[in-house]
């Protein structure tokens, strides 16, 4: 099944999830407009700047840890890789609030 705005239904009970909403394409899961939640999603991530992330972290502390790539961090490489994923995770995330998507994450 291809999913859709049209796949999604609104719980109601919720102003921003009424009629209107719907009409207008909202996205709705259990009750709750998603746009909604991402957008408090997005505000949250644009208020923690990406430095934030490394804060008092090295490379070494990131490979010591086992965190994913870790062949990155052994060989010592600044920690660019993460404040650009963020960076760029905060931009989805924006946009998507701006459009008044759901966001839907797997981690494989």
């Amino acid at each position: 099944m291809r999913w859709t705005r049209r796949n999604v239904s609104c719980g109601g009970g919720h102003s921003a999830c009424g009629p209107a909403a719907r009409g207008r394409g909202r996205p709705v899961v259990s009750g709750r407009c998603q746009g909604d939640r991402v957008r408090a999603a997005a505000d949250a991530l644009a208020a923690t700047p990406s430095a934030r992330l490394t804060e008092g972290v090295t490379p070494a502390d990131l490979a010591a840890a086992e965190i994913y790539p870790t062949i990155v961090w052994e060989r010592g490489e600044p920690l660019d890789e993460v404040t650009a994923h963020y960076e760029a995770l905060v931009t989805y995330f924006r946009a998507a609030a701006r459009e008044g998507d759901g966001v839907l994450l797997w981690i494989g």
